[in-house]
């Protein structure tokens, strides 16, 4: 899911095409399914949970525990990522996610962010290989999912569902 946001030049090739498609239909599956969680997630960036000041790794791994999630701090991987100016239809369906949870990446369009993903140890489904992210501008979390990285994977937003 790394190539969503990224405004680098990827080598397409027949796999990624399918990652691409596979992914654009599990992020408008999340959308109806997690949709009745949406006043639940708004929460998360609407003072109950502070989105601001994170701005090291253990704020990042604090901010992640107050949502319930428990993370392997050793596994991030950072990267910087700029919003598309233009956004495609896998981007509008990811910014439906960050929607629901009170975010909005359409006001850092053209803006340079970070993104920081962990290896999450503790999702509901038991499943191995699901990594959670946090987009970050200025010290603020402005964003963020959960996914699988399996093919026939998911994605949704931040809290427990």
């Amino acid at each position: 899911m790394k190539i969503l946001l990224l405004s680098t030049k990827p080598r397409m090739t027949k796999k990624l095409a399918a990652i691409l498609v596979v992914a654009a239909g599990v992020v408008i599956c999340s959308l109806v399914l997690f949709a009745g969680g949406q006043e639940k997630t708004k929460a998360v960036f609407a003072n109950e949970i502070s989105s601001k000041n994170i701005k090291t790794e253990s704020d990042r791994v604090l901010f992640l525990e107050k949502l319930g999630w428990q993370v392997d701090a050793e596994s991030v991987e950072v990267q910087d990522v700029v919003i598309p100016s233009q956004f495609n239809d896998t981007l509008k369906a990811y910014n439906e996610i960050q929607m629901t949870q009170g975010c909005d990446l359409a006001r850092y369009a053209g803006k340079k962010v970070k993104r920081y993903s962990y290896d999450l140890k503790n999702h509901p489904s038991g499943e191995e290989g699901v990594k959670i992210s946090l987009l970050i501008y200025n010290n603020t979390v402005i964003g963020g999912d959960i996914c699988s990285t399996r093919l026939d994977g998911f994605m949704h937003g931040l809290t427990m569902e």
